[in-house]
């Protein structure tokens, strides 16, 4: 598989060129660091090549992510040796790009080539036609406040909060304490989402397209391959689907809850979503991996209320999860 960026732009300008001097072990030694850019960087090509300089690994998070062919890729090289790498979203179907990720290797940081990689980048992006440029990151990651200054130098609007992800265990999760009485009322019934029918498959497209009423974010057939079958759920109401909640498998010893999801004529109350949480939660509980991984978006009232309510005393690790934005200012 040839490398895209040997037909790649390469940029040689003074602005892309960068001599410096970098203090290693107690020596200055100097650096001549050339910038190379392609808008032609395939899925396969930065999986094979490129994901041991991506972070996150690209290979997992595109598991949850539905990036498509091409990327644009910047590359920062120190001779022939990889310092750094850009990768953002190219497919030019819409107006936003996401920069999957921006890594550089460690002896060349502090010297500002993740900042000039991420230039390049905008710049290209803009020039592209796109309007607005997303990067996600973690309150969790040892160098999230690296990223925060380089965005802020950079312009980057304030971070938005994105979601909280809260992470617990098989242990802590067996001691929630469900309601006495907590039963489905009359008309609502369950159904593993495994035995979902053809035909029932087909009517929920229909409605969505003729008066659509699932919110993107949890749509039931997005990530597929990943749906974790022995505990996904489905709710029916005097025999029609009116919601789920659907599971993710995307690490062998976790459980992601991220997609509990009611037709909007049907929320009043938690009774029903909660029953639906305790009933995928014991399945887990009672044959499934160790590890429970709950994510919940930032406007997601009702989850949040569960979480403080149940979760509360149990989680091992909380997450914050920010996203920033930068916009084409040259078309305001």
């Amino acid at each position: 598989m040839g490398s895209p960026f040997k037909k790649g732009k390469t940029i040689n300008n003074c602005f892309l060129y960068r001599n410096k001097l970098i203090l290693n072990q107690n020596r200055y030694t100097v650096m001549n660091i050339k910038y190379q850019l392609s808008t032609n960087v395939t899925l396969d090509y930065a999986f094979a090549n490129l994901a041991y300089m991506t972070f996150p690994d690209i290979r997992k998070k595109a598991v949850s992510h539905n990036y498509k062919n091409p990327l644009l890729g910047v590359v920062a090289r120190d001779e022939q040796k990889v310092a750094g790498l850009l990768l953002a979203e190219f497919d030019k179907k819409h107006i936003v790009s996401e920069i999957i990720t921006l890594y550089v290797k460690p002896e060349y940081r502090k010297t500002g080539i993740g900042s000039t990689l991420l230039k390049h980048a905008q710049k290209a992006l803009f020039s592209s036609g796109y309007k607005e440029l997303h990067i996600v990151y973690w309150s969790n990651w040892k160098y999230s406040g690296t990223v925060v200054n380089l965005l802020d130098k950079l312009g980057w609007e304030k971070p938005e909060n994105l979601m909280k992800i809260y992470k617990t265990n098989r242990k802590k999760q067996e001691k929630i304490k469900w309601p006495a009485s907590l039963e489905l009322p009359a008309g609502y019934e369950i159904f593993f989402w495994k035995d979902l029918t053809l035909e029932e498959r087909r009517q929920l497209k229909e409605s969505q397209q003729q008066t659509p009423w699932i919110d993107p974010g949890f749509d039931p057939f997005k990530n597929e391959r990943h749906i974790e079958t022995l505990n996904s759920i489905g709710l029916k109401y005097q025999g029609n689907i009116i919601g789920w909640i659907i599971t993710y498998r995307n690490q062998p010893d976790s459980v992601e809850y991220n997609n509990l999801f009611i037709h909007p004529e049907y929320r009043a109350g938690l009774t029903v979503p909660v029953y639906l949480l305790k009933e995928s939660i014991g399945l887990q509980l009672k044959s499934g991996p160790e590890n429970f991984i709950w994510i919940i978006g930032e406007g997601n009232t009702g989850m949040h209320i569960f979480a403080a309510r149940y979760l509360n005393q149990l989680i091992e690790e909380e997450i914050n999860v920010f996203r920033r934005m930068k916009l084409d200012i040259d078309d305001q």
